[in-house]
């Protein structure tokens, strides 16, 4: 993304006054002239030169400062995060599964069999 802003920065700067004798590097440049008119009309080339700066102080940013998260899990990125809700529904999961085995259990009247156990 930085570099096509960069591009377009480059066609408006050098093409703004002549665009008739060079339309394709118009057409390249009509998708963000069609969404940024005022900015354009005001700055010329620069809002082009804003945009590819943003994005580069955004990749930047991105790398240095949000964990990776390739091959972890989501319980893990949680821990990443801090974020102890997980754990807390993963309990209450496990003990109303364990709720519903026992009751399931209790009515077939297997409770206390060898080799069934819930655990909570």
């Amino acid at each position: 993304m930085t570099f096509s802003h960069l591009i377009i920065a480059v066609f408006v700067g050098k093409y703004n006054k002549h665009w008739d004798d060079h339309r394709g590097p118009g057409w390249a440049s009509v998708a963000f002239g069609l969404i940024t008119p005022p900015l354009v009309q005001n700055t010329g080339f620069g809002a082009y030169t804003f945009f590819a700066v943003f994005c580069l102080l955004s990749f930047v940013w991105t790398y240095f400062f949000v964990p990776e998260t390739r091959g972890r899990t989501l319980e893990q990125m949680d821990h990443v995060f801090k974020d102890i809700d997980s754990e807390e529904e993963e309990a209450r999961r496990r003990a109303i599964e364990a709720e519903i085995i026992a009751s399931h259990h209790h009515t077939l009247g297997l409770e206390g069999k060898e080799g069934l156990s819930v655990q909570p």
